[in-house]
This record gives C-alpha cells, sequence and structure tokens, in this order.
C-alpha cells in the first residue's frame, strides 16, 4: 500500500530535479566515540534523518553506482566505499605490486595522507562538476545539487 506512493514521490522527486527539503531536516544528536566522556572533543555529531530520505538516498545511489560500473567511471584501484573490497585488500594489492617491483630490482616509493575530516572538505562545486563530466543528466546532477 505505501510502496505506490513512495515510488510515486521518489519519481516526481527525481523528474523535478528537487530533493524534498522536509527530507533534509535532521535531529543532529552527540555519539561518543572513546576516552574521557566529560571532555566534548571525544564525541562526534551525527544527524539522524527521516527514513524517507534514507530510502530515496539509497534507491540514488544503486542507480548511479551502477552507471558509475557500467561505464567504467570508477578505477578499479578504489577500494574504499565499494562492496567486496576493503583497506585489507587494498593494502594486499599495494604489497603484490612492492614485491613484483623487488623481484624486477625495483624501488618502491609511497606517500601516505591521512586528512582529518576529510569528508568534510569535499569541494561541492567540483563534485557537481565530476558528475556533470561522468555523463549523469542535467537533471541528475541538479537534484544532488538540490
Amino acid at each position: 500500500v505505501v510502496t505506490p506512493i513512495l515510488t510515486k514521490l521518489f519519481i516526481r522527486s527525481l523528474t523535478c530535479s528537487t530533493f524534498p527539503s522536509t527530507w533534509k531536516s535532521g535531529k543532529v544528536t552527540a555519539l561518543f566515540k572513546s576516552g574521557d566522556q566529560s571532555n566534548a572533543s571525544n564525541y562526534k555529531p551525527i544527524t539522524i534523518l527521516p527514513t524517507i530520505s534514507k530510502v530515496l538516498e539509497k534507491a540514488v545511489h544503486s542507480q548511479v553506482y551502477r552507471y558509475l560500473i557500467d561505464n567504467k567511471i570508477l578505477t578499479p584501484r578504489q577500494f574504499g566505499f565499494r562492496p567486496k573490497l576493503s583497506t585489507e585488500i587494498a593494502l594486499a594489492h599495494f604489497t603484490d605490486i612492492i614485491l613484483a617491483n623487488m623481484d624486477k630490482g625495483l624501488v618502491t616509493g609511497a606517500v601516505f595522507l591521512d586528512l582529518a575530516k576529510a569528508f568534510d572538505s569535499v569541494d561541492h562545486s567540483l563534485l557537481l562538476e565530476k558528475l556533470a563530466s561522468s555523463g549523469l543528466s542535467n537533471d541528475s546532477v541538479n537534484w544532488f545539487k538540490s
């Protein structure tokens, strides 16, 4: 009974290139990480969003991810945030490269970066440009922009 209604809402959101503003409002709460509970820096804020927004995001994620895979836009060396891939697999792949280079008498150099709050520092306009240059329609890019 609910599915046809949600489907209509989701289709309307996508065809109008607008993510409903009421679905963007959430409740912010502090989540304890570790350490001294009286130290505010040991908490991170999380936002509890409406379930309906999460369902729509998941549906769009599935479609965009499939598009990126089918069109070979994601590099096979992208290990983060991908199913059946992990940091352990990335490390094994990197180790294989080092060992292969050692067999050839080559030296392998590496630089490792750990960016604090990297997700928070994403340039959204650049990200939207990347989506457009990857072949997503203007309507799709505008939906993400909204």
